[in-house]
């Protein structure tokens, strides 16, 4: 599933220990569920973690790495982009893993 590691903060120190913290969960028993990620439910989970941030001073950015391929519809990718910019929200996508 989606989760929140760190809620929005300007400590490099909290966040890095999250990322150092983080498990690698592979979201299902066999090898073709756990290729699966849903990408458009992480986006909407983070874009909830920004509007419920504690300082609203600067900008609003999201980061997703994605080291699995993502199986969205392209129409919910748009939909979720679409969401974003209504938002004033800026989204990195961090792709990584093997081309087959």
């Amino acid at each position: 599933g989606t989760q929140v590691l760190v809620s929005p903060t300007r400590e490099i120190g909290q966040i890095l220990s999250a990322l150092h913290s983080a498990a690698i969960s592979m979201g299902g028993s066999t090898q073709s569920q756990a290729s699966n990620s849903d990408l458009t439910a992480a986006v909407q989970v983070a874009s909830l973690a920004l509007k419920h941030r504690p300082e609203k001073n600067g900008g609003q950015r999201i980061v997703a790495f994605v080291g699995t391929p993502v199986d969205n519809e392209v129409k919910a990718l748009q939909k979720a982009g679409r969401q974003l910019k209504k938002n004033n929200i800026a989204i990195d996508v961090v792709a990584m893993g093997e081309l087959d």
